[in-house]
């Protein structure tokens, strides 16, 4: 058991802090970076599935931004072999 503030914080207790923090900056990057890739009605539609789906929406916009800078480097590299 740990003291903290004189507050007795046990083993489990610290995990699921550290847990809920992990989740938390979790969601924090996924608006950070929606704030700052995405512009006009998609910013909008973004924000408002991650506020009312915080972690599915956070994870669909990820994969979203993973499969797209996928489908750009397939479609650049297509380009110069045609070239």
């Amino acid at each position: 058991m740990h003291n903290l503030l004189f507050v007795n914080i046990g083993s489990f207790e610290i995990v699921v802090i550290i847990a809920a923090l992990i989740a938390l900056l979790y969601l924090l990057v996924a608006v950070f970076q929606i704030l700052n890739r995405e512009t006009g009605v998609t910013k909008v539609l973004w924000i408002l599935i991650v506020l009312f789906f915080p972690y599915l929406g956070a994870t669909i916009y990820f994969l979203s931004r993973y499969l797209d800078s996928k489908k750009r480097k397939e479609n650049a590299r297509r380009d110069r072999e045609v070239q």
